[in-house]
């Protein structure tokens, strides 16, 4: 059972110290009116912040180009219906919409602060692909679509960035309304909300996934969005994950991923509210 809560905050935690996250301080209508309604997804890119507001069907943009201070610069709602996830790659911006009008939208980011809506594709033109479309992600050419409803993830192939083709779905068997994806190498996870559960497969084959491994329905209570950080070669990689029904964020150890992961905490308890998505500022996280 999906659980709807109104979220109208976005919490920002130091991480600095991976394993003791500090929070900085919540934003949210207060501090900028009309900017935030049931943010979900988020991402960034350079020093610019987007959030997904599921209740008004806008992409709100921030400058965060000091981290605990972000400052809202633009909103952009043309072809959004029920805007969730969030991925970007190069200039193009995609946005997951599970609304009424299912699909995915398309934005020119060349100016980050100023989008330019390109088009979208729905279930209309892609049958069977496209149900409650909510969590998205890229590896070179391909784009992957978790469908809530209809517990699968579509492939499609975007070398053409504004021109997607179907290639595939893939889940059936192992996925009980995936939300949350997120790549890190030859590994796609993904968040099982159902099952409360992350299931991995492996894409050395972007357009032939296998499935290999799942892990912790026991401390997970809904997942829904993901992250890795960081990825270098001195400190020990991590795996984030939105546990929306326990209001807290779970963090795993993923140093053998996907064998083994290791949770090692969690953090947000009496923060967070129903947290949905994640994103982390790539250099000098606040």
């Amino acid at each position: 059972m999906y659980r709807i809560v109104r979220i109208i905050t976005i919490a920002i935690f130091d991480i600095s110290t991976p394993l003791s996250p500090l929070l900085v301080r919540k934003f949210g209508t207060g501090d900028f009116p009309g900017s935030l309604n049931g943010p979900t997804g988020l991402a960034i890119t350079g020093n610019t912040l987007y959030v997904a507001n599921q209740f008004d069907n806008t992409v709100a943009i921030f400058d965060i180009s000091f981290p605990p201070d972000p400052i809202h610069v633009g909103q952009v709602s043309t072809g959004l219906s029920g805007p969730t996830g969030l991925a970007i790659t190069g200039n193009t911006l995609y946005i997951a919409n599970r609304g009424d009008d299912r699909g995915v939208a398309i934005y020119d980011i060349s100016l980050p602060t100023d989008p330019i809506f390109v088009s979208k594709f729905t279930e209309v033109e892609f049958p069977g692909a496209l149900n409650s479309p909510t969590g998205l992600a890229i590896t070179g050419n391909t784009l992957y679509v978790s469908n809530q409803l209809d517990d699968i993830v579509a492939i499609f192939d975007i070398s053409l960035p504004t021109g997607p083709i179907h290639v595939d779905n893939f889940g059936t068997d192992d996925l009980s309304g995936p939300t949350g994806l997120v790549i890190t190498g030859n590994f796609l996870s993904v968040a099982n909300f159902n099952d409360s559960s992350i299931e991995v497969y492996d894409i050395t084959l972007p357009v032939g996934p296998v499935h290999v491994a799942d892990f912790d329905t026991e401390d997970l209570s809904g997942p829904q969005g993901l992250v890795f950080f960081p990825i270098d070669p001195v400190t020990p990689p991590l795996l984030y994950v939105a546990n929306f029904n326990d209001s807290t964020v779970e963090v795993y150890d993923i140093n053998n991923y996907p064998i083994d992961p290791v949770r090692i905490r969690e953090f947000g308890t009496g923060v967070l509210n129903g947290p949905f998505g994640l994103a982390i500022h790539p250099i000098d996280p606040v």
